[in-house]
């Protein structure tokens, strides 16, 4: 799955590291902390996956924990970026 091995916890360490660069300024509300660690997910974990495959079942279960943990709808949270088909893609 992964382009090359790595430890998962320094990977998903580089996720909590990229949100906490954030500067309170830029969160406008908990949305935004919400979209900012959606994106760090992404950026960590999506980049790594050279598989379609694998890049939809990330996004799969990203937008299972959304739903289920941090109880938002992932086609809410990110309406400016939907298809024409009105839910938000990985492409």
């Amino acid at each position: 799955m992964f382009l090359f091995i790595s430890d998962t916890v320094i990977i998903s360490s580089h996720v909590v590291q990229g949100v906490l660069l954030s500067v309170p300024e830029a969160m406008e509300d908990m949305i935004s902390m919400k979209r900012l660690w959606v994106h760090e997910v992404l950026r960590v974990f999506c980049d790594r996956l050279v598989d379609g495959s694998d890049q939809n079942w990330l996004f799969g279960q990203l937008r299972m924990v959304i739903e289920e943990k941090l109880e938002e709808d992932m086609d809410e949270m990110f309406l400016h970026l939907r298809t024409d088909e009105g839910m938000v893609s990985l492409i």
